[in-house]
C-alpha cells in the first residue's frame, strides 16, 4: 500500500490557563489515546497516519497577533495523513470525531489562533535510523508580490544546498512541505521544512545553518522578508505509523 497522499499540519497554542507541561501530558496521553481508539474502531474514516510534535523551543514572527496568528508562540504541530482531501473532510463528520475528539480539542487548544495547513510533502533526505525524536520546523512566507512558482523553485534549491552549510548537526531526515492554498485564502505560510536531528542542541545548530543557507539567500533575492521566517523545535511522537510499502 502506498503512503497517504494528503497531509494536514495543524499548528496551535495551548488553552489559556494551562501550563506547557499540562498541555503536553493532555495532548499525548488523553487526546492521543482518543485518536488511537478512533483508528482502531473506524479505520476507514480515521487518519491513515498520525504524529504529534510537542514544541519545546522556537521563535515567532514580528507583528500583531490580530493580523497574524504566527506573531504568537506555538505549542504543538499535529500532522495527519489521509488518502485525499475528501477523506479528510469526511473524517471530521463522523460520530466518533464529533462526540469525542472535537469536544476534547476545546479542553487543550486555543481554537481562536489554531492554523490548519494542507501541504504536499516531498522527501529530500531519506530517513536514517540515527535515533532521536527532535524535529526542527522552518516556516517560510513569500513576499506577496512574488510569483509562487519562482519562490517554491528557489526554496527547494536552497534546501538541496543546505548540506554545504551544516556543521555538527547533520539532519538524518528532511521533508519539504509546500502549502496548498485555495483561491482567496490568505497565505500565512507558503513552505515548511521539517528536519529530524539527534537532540535539541543539534536543532539549535541546524537552525543557524538554515538561516545561512536558506533564509539569507531568499531574503537577498527579495523572495521573503527578514521578519517573516520562524522556527519551532519539537519532540515528535508518531502515534500511528500507518501502512508503508
Amino acid at each position: 500500500m502506498s503512503q497517504p497522499a494528503f497531509k494536514l499540519m495543524i499548528v496551535g497554542r495551548r488553552r489559556a490557563g494551562t501550563t506547557l507541561a499540562q498541555h503536553h501530558r493532555h495532548i499525548l496521553n488523553v487526546h492521543g489515546a482518543m485518536v488511537a481508539k478512533y483508528i482502531a474502531v473506524d479505520p476507514v474514516h480515521a487518519p491513515k497516519r498520525y504524529a504529534q510534535n510537542r514544541v519545546v523551543d522556537g521563535s515567532f514572527r514580528l507583528g500583531g497577533p490580530a493580523g497574524d496568528p504566527f506573531a504568537l508562540n506555538r505549542d504543538f504541530v499535529t500532522e495527519i495523513w489521509f488518502t485525499d482531501p475528501t477523506e479528510a473532510m469526511n473524517s471530521v463528520q463522523q460520530p466518533f470525531y464529533l462526540e469525542q475528539l472535537r469536544p476534547d480539542e476545546e479542553r487543550f487548544v486555543d481554537q481562536a489562533s489554531v492554523v490548519k495547513l494542507a501541504v504536499r510533502e516531498q522527501q529530500v533526505l531519506k530517513p536514517l535510523n540515527c535515533g532521536g525524536t527532535i524535529k526542527l520546523f522552518s516556516f517560510f512566507s513569500k513576499v506577496a508580490a512574488v510569483d509562487g512558482v519562482q519562490f517554491i523553485k528557489t526554496w527547494r534549491e536552497c534546501g538541496n544546498a543546505l548540506a554545504g552549510f551544516v556543521k555538527g548537526s547533520v539532519p538524518h531526515d528532511h521533508v519539504q512541505n509546500e502549502v496548498q492554498s485555495r483561491p482567496g485564502d490568505a497565505a500565512l505560510v507558503d513552505a515548511i521544512d521539517e528536519f529530524w536531528v539527534a537532540d535539541l542542541a543539534a536543532a539549535h545548530t541546524l537552525a543557524l545553518a538554515v538561516q545561512a543557507s536558506m533564509v539569507a539567500p531568499l531574503v537577498a533575492a527579495g523572495l521573503v522578508s527578514e521578519t517573516s521566517h520562524f522556527t519551532l523545535m519539537a519532540e515528535e511522537a508518531v502515534l500511528f505509523k500507518g501502512i508503508t510499502p
